[in-house]
């Protein structure tokens, strides 16, 4: 469990890094960068479960993750 989760926070920093955060807008941020309304980039946020299987339905890839708390 400990070396999943050690795998689990490293790819969590790497997102972090390497990916624009659009919090709670993930779902209309997601359409506009597939439909070519903004620039393609990296980004990450949250979405409801609806939302996913919307997105989904319109052929845009998406993949839910838990997202861990800071580590202390």
């Amino acid at each position: 469990f400990g070396e999943a989760m050690a795998q689990l926070r490293q790819l969590q920093r790497k997102i972090k890094a390497e990916c624009r955060d659009v919090g709670t807008d993930f779902a209309a941020e997601a359409r506009k960068i597939h439909y070519g309304d903004s620039p393609a980039e990296n980004i990450y946020g949250q979405s409801t479960a609806e939302e996913r299987e919307q997105l989904a339905d319109e052929g845009i890839d998406v993949v839910a993750m838990p997202w861990l708390p800071p580590e202390h």
